[in-house]
């Protein structure tokens, strides 16, 4: 099994970033939102106009009316810069409005994409990362770009353009101040630009414990019973402190370092006004600047750093959102395995053979567990599969239902690589009724319908006459509001469960079923009943039992005892019998 599946637990990623490929995966995020782009940079713009034209209509005022004592002048002036400041609110207002629609639109889709991402991966994905680690992803991480969207990126896009306009004045005014700025800026630029690396880095890491926080929590709720069970709730609140110390101080060094560049553009704007206004006075005393240039340009100067100071502050902002989306990418980026395209089709449903195992060797990790496995299941036979606990049955009946890939061999289906058909299509083939079923909170009828496009949107009365005519009836009588009974929590057992279960898989007309240990939580009486159905099935349905009560299997036209993953045909029921006591006497 290929490790793309496993997802980082370091704070470096695999996939190579640039703004190129994180704009090129989140452009279909924006898509339909043209029109409110443009309208929300048009808004910027008018609020870039406001605050770089306010000084300078200062500076013309100082120098011309004011000095001339020109009192129309200036209250046109006035009113004029009162105007401005009208069109600046109604414009971020509107930009702030629209902004916040467009981010929670680009967050539901960016939630959808990776949900729907993860839902194309296999099986082997959900062993190798931990629940609670995706759920902080599709959760967490998204809100933190959500948050960067609708807040950071809008002030962080006005900002720039507004100190690109502010310099152009500042240049215009005087060239030899505002080289002062611009040299000090410069600085300062460089130095965060140096330490963004290590910041996103510390960010990540805080994000991937925080991740596993939430998977203690997952796992820790999950198993309640458990750990009640063997009281070692003790244990858990101690693993637990010991990942939540873990998350506390990560996040502590990582708000440390965002908020620590916030300061430095603090100080060097304060440094800048003090030389500014040293030098500026030197010049207006050899009468090369005008006092009411020099208040100007301080305004710009101000107005200069105070966008940087707000740079500095979502720096902090940047860098955690881009730590989040690495994790997010990393998720949207993985292909899907599921599917495969088969050059030739050679597909012969006339042929008696459904299913074959050709060379199979399978491991979840580095260590085989199936070896070197070859056999073949003929249409309408009944199969099991037998050996000692640990030995391979239940994962090899999880590569018939293609739960997982093999590393090496091929599983095909109807002579075709299992691989080829679509999810959909190898369900309706292939039923498999688990050792631990799976409830979805609802009714019954709910979870018999789901996963069965015939029967999705069938009323009651259809779903019941398709119980009827698979004598399905008698098993919800154990049930007291049949098929309308409600199932939340632990609200019914484990038996019955597993009899939902096989009512679900039945309905399904499979033609291979596999129970593994379908019977196991079922009292015997019950499991006589799902015998006498199962004899009921169509003669063409083929079906592989995995079974520990041996009785279950006597009927079976082909056993196979599989331990250690060698799979060893049984001629009959009583050699069967005798690979199992030569393994507990092994044993």
């Amino acid at each position: 099994m290929s490790n793309q599946y496993n997802l980082l637990n370091s704070t470096e990623s695999k996939i190579p970033s640039t703004l190129a490929d994180t704009w090129r995966t989140m452009k279909p995020l924006f898509i339909g939102e043209g029109w409110n782009m443009v309208i929300i940079v048009f808004t910027v713009l008018i609020n870039i106009g406001t605050s770089v034209a306010t000084p300078y209509i200062i500076t013309r005022a100082i120098d011309g009316p004011i000095a001339n004592k020109d009192i129309q002048t200036l209250g046109i002036m006035s009113g004029g810069l009162v105007l401005l400041f009208i069109i600046s609110a109604i414009a971020a207002y509107g930009q702030a409005r629209i902004m916040g629609y467009v981010s929670q639109r680009v967050l539901f889709r960016l939630r959808g994409t990776v949900f729907s991402s993860l839902q194309s991966l296999p099986i082997d994905f959900f062993n190798r990362n931990k629940a609670g680690d995706l759920i902080s992803r599709i959760n967490n991480d998204t809100n933190k770009i959500n948050q960067f969207l609708s807040e950071g990126i809008l002030r962080f896009t006005s900002l720039f353009f507004s100190l690109i306009g502010i310099a152009a004045i500042m240049l215009y005014l005087n060239w030899q101040l505002a080289s002062i700025v611009l040299l000090l800026t410069t600085g300062i630029i460089i130095i965060t630009r140096i330490a963004t690396p290590y910041i996103e880095g510390i960010n990540k890491g805080s994000l991937v414990d925080q991740g596993s926080l939430s998977s203690e929590i997952q796992e820790g709720l999950t198993n309640f019973n458990a750990l009640v069970a063997f009281q070692i709730q003790d244990y858990f609140k101690e693993h637990f402190t010991n990942i939540s110390e873990r998350v506390y101080k990560s996040k502590i060094k990582a708000n440390i370092l965002n908020d620590g560049i916030a300061p430095l553009y603090n100080f060097t704007a304060n440094i800048a006004q003090i030389i500014l206004l040293i030098v500026g006075i030197r010049f207006i005393l050899a009468g090369s600047i005008t006092i009411g240039l020099l208040i100007g340009f301080l305004a710009y100067a101000q107005k200069f750093f105070e966008p940087l100071r707000i740079l500095g502050s979502i720096v902090g902002s940047l860098q955690s959102a881009l730590a989040a989306w690495a994790r997010v990418r990393e998720i949207i980026s993985l292909e899907s395995n599921l599917i495969i395209e088969e050059a030739n089709d050679n597909s012969d449903n006339k042929s008696n053979e459904l299913l074959a195992f050709k060379d199979i060797s399978f491991g979840y990790d580095e260590d085989m567990i199936i070896h070197n496995m070859s056999f073949i299941l003929e249409k309408g036979k009944t199969y099991a599969l037998v050996g000692p606990t640990g030995g391979g049955k239940s994962t090899t009946a999880s590569l018939m239902a293609r739960l997982y890939d093999p590393q090496q061999g091929l599983v095909k289906l109807y002579n075709k690589d299992i691989r080829t058909y679509t999810e959909e299509d190898r369900t309706k083939i292939i039923g498999f009724i688990l050792q631990e079923p799976f409830l979805f909170t609802g009714t019954i009828g709910d979870n018999l319908r789901y996963g069965n496009s015939e029967l999705l949107n069938s009323s009651d009365e259809e779903l019941l006459d398709k119980l009827k005519s698979h004598n399905l009836t008698e098993l919800m009588d154990t049930f007291d509001n049949g098929i309308e009974t409600i199932i939340e929590n632990n609200g019914i057992s484990i038996g019955q469960k597993q009899i939902i279960s096989f009512i679900r898989t039945l309905l399904r007309e499979p033609e291979l079923l596999i129970l593994d240990e379908a019977t196991a939580n079922i009292d015997t009486v019950t499991e006589q009943n799902l015998q006498s159905i199962l004899s009921q099935l169509p003669d063409t349905t083929t079906k592989v039992i995995i079974a520990h009560r041996l009785n279950t299997i006597k009927k079976a036209d082909q056993i196979f005892f599989i331990s250690g993953g060698i799979l060893t045909p049984a001629e009959n029921f009583d050699s069967a019998l005798n690979l199992i006591q030569n393994q507990e006497g092994r044993s």
